[in-house]
């Protein structure tokens, strides 16, 4: 949210992707939300969609100008605070 709203007055009509810079796999992200939500089912895998890409790891260089990423939210700490507003 941050990022969000300084990017709004920063960088206005500028493109800056907003993501973090560790790259997670589906399944990684999955066991997180399964973790957090204390959920032990089973994950069935299916092949990606004909024309997806193969890695999902934004470029934030672009947005360290402008905002501290070393102060993003960890992943299961975000996964946990979103959590509750879904279940």
């Amino acid at each position: 949210v941050n990022a969000v709203t300084v990017l709004a007055d920063k960088a206005r009509g500028q493109v800056v992707n907003i993501g973090s810079p560790t790259e997670v796999s589906m399944r990684e992200l999955a066991a997180v939300i399964m973790d957090e939500a204390g959920w032990s089912g089973t994950v069935v895998e299916f092949g990606a969609p004909s024309g997806s890409v193969d890695r999902r790891a934004p470029d934030v260089t672009k947005l360290r100008q402008f905002v501290d990423t070393d102060a993003f939210v960890p992943l299961a700490e975000g996964i946990r605070r979103t959590l509750p507003t879904y279940l």
